[in-house]
């Protein structure tokens, strides 16, 4: 899966991504025909060395698959930021827009790049999360005399009788 950049252009972030390997793009029958058209060229007097080709080609497929494994980890990578950045949403952060001011608001919506994960704030900046160096709590009502505590009432039961007060009560 391809991702482009939305922060091209005037932002100049653009980061140059490896395009899938030439290894990824060949099917399992592809390769297959590359190393009998191979073997069919081999001078049938003087023919190569099969554990030598046997060895180039198990080193071939380790790196297909290390490359295929560094895909997933960077795929993985992205979803996890992603989520971290989705986190933000409703939190006022600050840091360098991708125009390189200094920007501060509250996150409204997170957008996927290749360059990471992407913070649209309410006056519509954009931002990089790792160009982020500072978020806010968001603030939460507390009590006090706009906000009093609600009171703890416990249901009242006629089956169950009032507990006896204390030794020393005045009843």
């Amino acid at each position: 899966m391809e991702t482009t950049s939305l922060l091209g252009g005037a932002g100049g972030l653009s980061q140059r991504q490896p395009g899938p390997s030439a290894f990824g793009a060949l099917s399992a029958e592809e390769f297959t025909r590359i190393i009998f058209s191979e073997l069919s060229r081999q001078d049938p007097l003087a023919p190569n060395d099969t554990k030598a080709l046997l060895e180039q080609l198990s080193s071939i497929r380790k790196i297909q698959g290390d490359i295929e494994q560094g895909d997933r980890f960077e795929r993985l990578v992205a979803q996890n930021e992603l989520a971290s950045a989705a986190g933000l949403i409703g939190t006022t952060v600050g840091g360098i827009s991708i125009y390189n001011e200094r920007v501060e608001g509250r996150v409204v919506s997170v957008l996927r790049a290749r360059e990471g994960a992407v913070l649209k704030l309410a006056d519509g900046s954009l931002m990089l999360m790792r160009n982020m160096d500072r978020i806010e709590e968001p603030t939460r009502p507390g009590p006090g005399p706009a906000n009093p505590p609600t009171p703890r009432t416990t249901p009242t039961d006629p089956t169950v009788s009032d507990p006896a007060p204390p030794e020393g009560a005045a009843a």
